[in-house]
């Protein structure tokens, strides 16, 4: 317990991240000790790895600190879940002047059951969990088909990920399905692949030419930049000031969307773009972002052009940290719960298209397709509505779900929508399988994590005998753990038997968004 509430009270002072070898030089601690620690807190969120060896405070946090500001809205919202998704064809499809390549899989059939491989080239941010899980949940519902699942992850190395990919060739696996790192290093072990009739499927970025794979499963980056932008131009009549913050410059969705929203915003000669910034696609670097934005340009800034609202979420932060809670201008960006949370919350008009993670499960079942021998689309993008704030739609651009039916008030802010998982998803909590059972020491860093968790659904607070029957534990055991978690300040005990969370998980929450 001493090393958890260690973990978080020296990461809380470094947000940015601290590499594992420091925090058990300064715990004084053995690594192995560590590590046990941090693993059930990395695999429930509340801790992300941005690099190998290096650890900082999760979503989780952020969720937690957000619990008590949302709790107040859910009782004006939906009595269910409304539309999360569109199924049928992409918009790019249908309107698609020209004609779609097909390709023949018939060379690639085969007898279940197969075993398949997933080369995952980052975990650098939310989205990228969600891809993640929706390949996961994939492979398990087509358990009779696909037999196993085998996973790499790279971690933004493309070294590691070619060797990756040289490694599944060479298990065996029927098939491949590849995040890849845009980089030409993975084009000689794809092609090694390829040649050895191995079929890859590429899904979120892609490699150039479609040579090195049969299929590409991508999601609309030109709509998702190009109709917010519209948006954006009609809902300021024509005439302002926009700044855009793009995720990352070397990423090829990022790229396709920033270029889309450019070209709308030059043909509308009363729009100016004042400033371009780029973040890394995380809610503490669009924070932060925006913060510079807004102390340079401040009222000169009449729109934001967010190409995801991960780092979206984090600019309406920054504005209502700034004093202008209730008068943000106009943003875009979707993807994660929380910009639709916090626009409600905030009054801020929005209009988002989710970049859906749902292309995860759609390039399990693209392999699934070639394995059977199918004829398939050159390039499959996957569906996402246009979400506009209710009462803002404009001429030419029209809703598909307004934003109070699209958000989810019973699910994290950190929920990126458009997973495709169905609506008891939730990645605080999603598992593929059971792990071994742990040791008592374990058990008690498990049921700490237990009770965060509780609490953050719970709007950051709970009564004790809930808490009880959520952990399953004795009373006296759970005043046990209770007691040093208080004494540290990431629990405080209310009045009549309650629990609630503390000054540092608060500060945790708020160190989780910059």
């Amino acid at each position: 317990m001493e090393i958890l509430l260690g973990v978080v009270d020296r990461l809380i002072d470094a947000p940015g991240g601290v590499s594992v070898a420091a925090l058990a030089e300064g715990l004084a601690v053995p690594r192995s000790s560590l590590y046990a620690v941090l693993r059930p807190m990395l695999a429930a969120g509340w801790l992300e790895a941005p690099r190998r060896g290096t650890v900082r405070l999760g979503a989780a946090w952020f969720d937690l600190a957000v619990a008590l500001e949302a709790d107040a809205a859910q009782s004006a919202a939906p009595s269910r879940p409304r539309l999360q998704g569109m199924s049928g064809p992409a918009r790019s499809f249908l309107w698609n002047p020209g004609f779609t390549e097909l390709v023949d899989a018939a060379p690639f059939a085969r007898p279940p059951p197969y075993v398949f491989g997933f080369s995952n080239g980052s975990r650098a941010n939310l989205w990228r969990q969600g891809l993640l899980h929706g390949v996961q949940f994939a492979a398990a519902e087509q358990a009779e088909r696909i037999a196993a699942l085998r996973i790499a992850h790279a971690d933004d190395d493309p070294a590691a990920q070619a060797r990756d990919i040289d490694a599944f060739l060479a298990m065996g696996v029927d098939a491949l399905i590849v995040s890849p790192l845009e980089t030409e290093a993975l084009l000689p072990p794809l092609a090694r692949a390829r040649a050895a009739g191995l079929p890859a499927v590429m899904v979120d970025r892609l490699l150039g030419d479609a040579s090195h794979s049969v299929v590409q499963v991508a999601g609309p980056d030109t709509a998702i930049g190009r109709l917010p932008a519209q948006w954006l131009v009609e809902t300021l009549g024509g005439r302002g000031a926009v700044v855009l913050m793009v995720g990352d410059p070397e990423i090829g969705p990022l790229l396709r969307r920033a270029r889309a929203a450019r070209e709308v915003f030059a043909l509308a000669p009363g729009i100016r773009i004042l400033d371009t910034v780029h973040t890394e696609m995380t809610v503490p670097a669009g924070r932060r972002a925006m913060a510079g934005l807004i102390e340079r340009w401040g009222d000169a800034i009449d729109g934001v052009w967010c190409d995801s609202g991960l780092h979206g979420a984090g600019s309406i932060q920054a504005w209502v940290d700034a004093g202008y809670d209730g008068r943000v201008p106009p943003h875009t960006g979707g993807d994660q719960n929380a910009v639709y949370q916090l626009a409600i919350l905030h009054g801020v008009k929005l209009a988002a298209m989710d970049f859906p993670p749902a292309m995860g499960i759609r390039a399990v079942e693209a392999a699934l397709d070639i394995l059977a021998g199918r004829t398939l689309p050159r390039r499959i993008e996957v569906h996402t509505p246009l979400v506009i704030s209710r009462g803002w739609e404009t001429a030419s651009v029209r809703a598909d779900v307004f934003v109070e039916d699209h958000v989810r008030w019973d699910r994290p802010p950190s929920l990126i929508l458009g997973h495709g998982m169905g609506e008891d998803y939730d990645p605080t909590t999603f598992v593929v399988g059971k792990g071994a059972a742990a040791d008592g020491g374990a058990r008690s860093i498990l049921r700490t994590l237990d009770i965060l968790v509780w609490l953050k659904a719970h709007g950051g607070e709970a009564g004790i005998a809930d808490l009880l029957e959520a952990v399953a534990m004795p009373r006296s055991s759970l005043h046990d753990l209770l007691g040093p978690l208080a004494a540290h300040g990431l629990l405080q005990r209310g009045g009549r038997g309650r629990i609630r969370a503390g000054p540092r998980a608060r500060a945790a929450g708020f160190a989780a968004i910059g």
